[in-house]
């Protein structure tokens, strides 16, 4: 016959393996390398032969972590039986209360709750970062001497009630001090609960350039230059100031602000309109600084008023080349708490907001102005795989065709300027997450036949423009064939449109 304490620490650790199986069972692989463990390798033939004699279980997309199952049975095994030995001297020798025994074994069963539920998420919305990977003891018949520090990691990236906890974490900073840092390098600032970045990810668009990036500043322009000549195309390039350049007065002063520092972008147009006095780049820090509602309190895009600034600066540039804008009628306006999605117009609560890992409704008591397109006679065509739009406006007070070339900031600048132009047509290029070959963006260019090329920026994305544009680098899985960009799906009036 068994002891009764080897009986009760077997029954024991068959519940502490099933209270947590999340963390030794996945419906997902550990990781790609995980075949090739030694432990996989011995324990398969013993897997193969139970499906074997139940067929069904091969139909359940399971994947077992055996290092990890082996692990936590040796601990919970040896941790259960030290637990039962200790309480049976205590409760011998030194007569402990029952209390105590309670106590001690409640406290014992907690430590195994953080493993009851594993996130096999890949990547943190809320952090916006990778979460770390599981890699084995023993791989490709290795030993992996980094597997404590690696297995840390990744089980305090993922045990349970993990987002509770800086959920908690977070609110209770937000009660005790005046500004709340954020995951990785996001603050808010609660007087006015605006949301910022503390520094940047990349720090060289703050840094002055070297020569041999002003000559590739050169060899992009010429060639921008020589195509809108060649086909009688004027050329505006817009690079729009971070908000955390613009807004410095909605800063806390405690936290690193950039009012010193000079973005790149500035550097850049400084050069080209010295070596091209012709250029248009347009950097409108000066109207954009300061300026209540220009940018969402919780993400860093500008927002649809923003956008309207920078245009309005834009119109006046293009005053400069004898093109005088006449103004519209009217432009509709409604108004909304949140920010909207730069894809598809959808409210959400804004990238730098769920970084905070905050739940807070108070922040959103604010009114952003968004331009109505619905209540218009405008046309939208989208094509959300190509990420490219087309506004038809047939009452438009400017005869004239408008492409637009940039990243997110295209879009709140494209609804406005459908206001303006008889045709917009705006292909988003989130330069370097979605690089396309610059020879594709300019055939797509040859086929609208615009009168007005506009690439539209963030500032830090300037650098970056100039430089996969001239060299076309470029993943050839994000480019996007010529013939797919004209399949679209309709919103508000739809209508045909043909490659002309």
């Amino acid at each position: 016959m068994i002891e009764k304490k080897y009986l009760i620490a077997i029954i024991t650790v068959i519940i502490i393996l099933f209270i947590t199986k999340s963390f030794w069972i996945s419906t997902e692989a550990f990781t790609d390398e995980y075949n090739f463990s030694v432990f996989s390798h011995f324990l398969q033939p013993i897997i193969d032969s139970v499906i074997k004699i139940f067929p069904k279980i091969s139909q359940l997309k399971i994947y077992i972590n055996f290092e990890l199952l082996i692990i936590l049975t040796v601990i919970s095994c040896f941790g259960t039986m030290l637990l039962l030995n200790y309480l049976s001297d205590i409760r011998t020798k030194e007569k402990a209360s029952i209390s105590d025994i309670i106590f001690l074994t409640v406290f014992f069963i907690l430590l195994f709750i953080p493993m009851s539920h594993i996130d096999n998420s890949k990547f943190s919305l809320k952090e916006n970062r990778p979460l770390a990977k599981f890699n084995p003891l023993i791989m490709k018949g290795k030993i992996n001497y980094e597997f404590t520090n690696e297995f840390e990691s990744w089980f305090n990236d993922r045990f349970y009630l993990r987002n509770s906890l800086l959920l908690l974490e977070a609110k209770l900073l937000k009660r005790t001090i005046s500004w709340i840092p954020g995951c990785g390098v996001v603050y808010l600032n609660k007087k006015n609960n605006y949301i910022f970045t503390n520094n940047d990810n990349d720090f060289d668009c703050w840094l002055k350039p070297e020569d041999e990036e002003y000559e590739q500043y050169s060899k992009t322009y010429e060639k921008l230059k020589n195509y809108c000549e060649k086909n009688n195309i004027k050329l505006y390039i817009i690079a729009v100031p971070t908000k955390e350049k613009a807004l410095i007065k909605f800063q806390d002063k405690r936290i690193q602000t950039w009012e010193k520092e000079t973005e790149r972008a500035f550097y850049i147009k400084q050069y080209l309109e010295k070596y091209y006095p012709e250029s248009n780049i347009i950097y409108p820090l000066k109207d954009m600084k300061n300026i209540e509602g220009a940018y969402y309190k919780t993400d860093h895009h500008y927002t649809e008023y923003g956008a309207s600034i920078v245009a309005n600066v834009l119109f006046n540039e293009m005053q400069k080349d004898n093109i005088f804008i006449k103004n519209p009628n009217n432009i509709e306006y409604f108004y909304d708490k949140k920010p909207h999605e730069t894809l598809n117009d959808n409210k959400f609560d804004g990238y730098l907001y769920t970084r905070l890992n905050l739940s807070d409704e108070k922040i959103f008591d604010v009114k952003y102005k968004y331009f109505d397109l619905s209540k218009t006679n405008i046309q939208i065509a989208m094509n959300t795989k190509a990420m490219r739009r087309v506004y038809i406006n047939p009452e438009a007070p400017n005869d004239c065709k408008v492409f637009i070339i940039g990243d997110s900031f295209t879009h709140s600048m494209g609804k406005y300027l459908a206001y303006y132009f008889k045709k917009v047509v705006v292909r988003r290029d989130n330069m370097p997450d979605y690089e396309l070959y610059a020879d594709s963006l300019l055939k797509d260019v040859e086929v609208e036949k615009p009168s007005i090329l506009i690439f539209v920026y963030i500032a830090p994305q300037l650098d970056r423009f100039f430089k996969t544009f001239y060299t076309g680098d470029g993943r050839k899985k994000d480019a996007i064939q010529l013939n797919d960009i004209y399949i679209y799906s309709f919103t508000y009036n739809p209508f045909v449109i043909s490659g002309n």
